[in-house]
């Protein structure tokens, strides 16, 4: 069986680790190919909903879809979704937001040690992303994580590798998450954005999905050796946006400054929602002198 293969000719859709590699990423151009679901028509995406145009089409096998899950896959995402179900009361919001085809890079704000596995369980697509390299050293939990999606990069020292891994990623079209702050918040607010997911995104020309994460630094934290159960968490897929390829040093720079702020707009708002709603239901349980 056969799957088409484009690029994107649209800048928007109708519907629906870490510090060290952000400051060694060096700008490459690449050819952004990205993959349409074997069970979508073309123009439309798996729900029926109208999609991007496509063009360049060339035909290539399906095992090649770099969107499409393992049984390995499915099997973990859905111990994880009734994990998350049962103990924390999950609630994933906009999953149409989601392009139907890659490459797509999800931009979660970090606050959790859930991050990962929690954001990745609401994605139809398999997702592919950053982890510790120690990580890999630990038997068993090593093949684990490298069957949902993981590869190892270096954060004390500048890795090329995982920067050429990020790239083939996008390259061929599959879905990435990279965390814009570049590492977990020890406070819940979000930390100033680094460079690398934009400059990421604009080397090969790539769909941005922002994803605000909401109760998962009340449920754990950095701070905490355990999580705690029966904090509710929801998490918010925000409609994406194309980023087109640049190359020019000065253009990127300033396309760098505006994708940062598309991002942070939808997560600054989210989260100061959410701290709202705590500061009145604080009020509510003091009682009145």
């Amino acid at each position: 069986m056969y799957i088409l293969r484009a690029a994107p000719a649209g800048r928007s859709i109708s519907s629906h680790g870490e510090c060290t590699l952000f400051k060694a990423f060096c700008l490459s151009p690449g050819v952004p190919l990205v993959a349409l679901r074997r069970h979508a028509p073309a123009g439309q995406g798996p729900t029926g909903r109208p999609t991007l145009p496509i063009h360049r089409m060339t035909a290539v096998p399906a095992a090649a879809d770099p969107l499409r899950t393992s049984l390995v896959w499915e099997a973990t995402r859905a111990a994880l979704l009734e994990y998350f179900h049962v103990c924390h009361c999950v609630k994933y919001r906009c999953v149409h937001n989601i392009p139907p085809r890659g490459p797509i890079i999800l931009a979660p704000n970090h606050v959790s040690y859930y991050d990962p596995p929690l954001i990745a369980a609401g994605v139809p697509h398999r997702i592919r992303f950053m982890a510790w390299d120690a990580l890999f050293r630990i038997p068993g939990f090593a093949s684990l994580i490298r069957a949902y999606g993981a590869f190892p990069v270096r954060t004390k020292s500048a890795d090329k590798g995982a920067v050429e891994a990020t790239l083939d990623v996008l390259r061929a079209g599959g879905c990435l998450m990279i965390f814009p702050e570049g590492m977990r918040s020890k406070t819940g607010r979000l930390e100033p954005l680094e460079k690398g997911l934009a400059r990421l995104a604009l080397s090969v020309g790539a769909w941005i999905v922002p994803v605000s994460v909401i109760g998962a630094f009340e449920a754990y934290n950095i701070h905490h050796l355990l999580p705690r159960p029966f904090r509710p968490i929801v998490v918010k897929y925000h409609p994406a946006f194309w980023v087109e390829p640049m190359e020019h040093p000065r253009e990127v720079k300033a396309r760098t400054v505006e994708i940062n702020a598309q991002i942070e707009r939808h997560l600054r708002r989210r989260i100061a929602a959410h701290e709202r709603l705590k500061a009145m239901r604080s009020r509510r349980r003091i009682p009145a002198p």
